[in-house]
């Protein structure tokens, strides 16, 4: 079988890629959230191709290109990343490199992995979109679509209000329930089309990546205690309750990152030592505070850089 690794740190975008390619026969998928524990996978054993995002938490996706040179591999290789505009010029123009700008639908997906493993076949009939890829599709695409399932005595269906999960609701009732009971089915049967006018009352109130999340998390704990092998799942009521980071430090540390990039490094000053007056003690930022201050780009007398990261 065609051998295909996927490197993504975003769990739903890499779980719903990895189910989508999945269908396709003769194609074996594995996944890694970072660039190390895709080289371990990469060790165990080569794939025939790899679809990559660059922003990795660990290391950057670009280094993947030097180690499978230090490996003496050649593997294609398809990065995907909503940050071509400062990426792009980082990334080696080569026969076996590809760019695609997210987000990529899961048809195409399917197209290029048939492409680049030699398959000659088109799609199989046998590899029906889900709710989920539709919904994910919709949203990403800022959509507005009904999409209804039938999976023997369960029906019902999901509408997306561009691109945001509206409602749910299926013959056991609505919500955030009828919602996770939709998504993860299969076997069944599932249309999508598009939707206007009035979408009636709104059920569902979280973002549909955290909602798709819940979801596998909740069936992987339902399937872990029927066989009797529970595995720990980070606990997402957990995260719900740790205070969201200001919106203006997101905003400051994306700015000092894209003039790193631009070499514009009084500019990525300004960005960090302002984002450090929000979070003192912040490690990234405190890092690259004391790499600008040793290339000469901080005044001598800056306050200290140190505290706990």
């Amino acid at each position: 079988m065609a051998r295909v690794l996927i490197i993504e740190d975003e769990p739903t975008l890499r779980s719903s890629m990895a189910r989508g390619l999945a269908r396709l026969s003769e194609v074996a998928v594995v996944d890694s959230a970072t660039l190390e524990g895709a080289l371990a996978l990469i060790d165990q054993s080569p794939p025939d191709v790899i679809l990559s995002d660059i922003d990795l938490p660990d290391r950057s996706g670009l280094e993947l290109l030097g180690e499978l040179g230090r490996r003496n591999l050649k593997i294609p290789v398809v990065f995907i990343s909503a940050y071509l505009k400062a990426y792009g010029p980082q990334i080696p123009r080569h026969a076996g490199v590809e760019v695609r700008e997210k987000p990529v639908s899961l048809e195409e997906l399917r197209r290029i992995v048939l492409m680049k493993t030699g398959e000659s076949r088109s799609e199989p009939d046998a590899a029906p979109f889900g709710v989920s890829d539709y919904l994910q599709l919709a949203c990403l695409g800022q959509r507005s679509v009904i999409i209804e399932g039938q999976f023997g005595s369960l029906s019902g269906s999901v509408i997306v209000v561009e691109g945001t999960a509206w409602s749910a609701r299926d013959s056991l009732g609505e919500g955030e329930e009828a919602f996770r009971r939709l998504v993860l089915k299969t076997g069944g049967t599932v249309e999508c089309r598009a939707h206007r006018g009035d979408p009636g009352p709104r059920n569902l109130f979280g973002g549909w990546e955290e909602m798709l999340l819940e979801a596998a998390q909740l069936e992987d704990e339902r399937q872990g205690r029927a066989s009797g092998l529970v595995e720990p799942v980070p606990s997402l009521q957990a995260e719900a309750e740790a205070p969201p980071p200001p919106d203006r430090f997101d905003e400051l540390w994306e700015e000092g990152v894209m003039a790193l990039l631009a070499k514009d490094y009084v500019k990525a000053a300004e960005a960090f030592v302002k984002a450090r007056e929000l979070r003192p003690n912040d490690g990234r930022v405190i890092a690259n505070l004391d790499r600008l201050k040793k290339m000469g780009h901080l005044p001598a007398d800056e306050a200290p850089l140190g505290g706990t990261s």
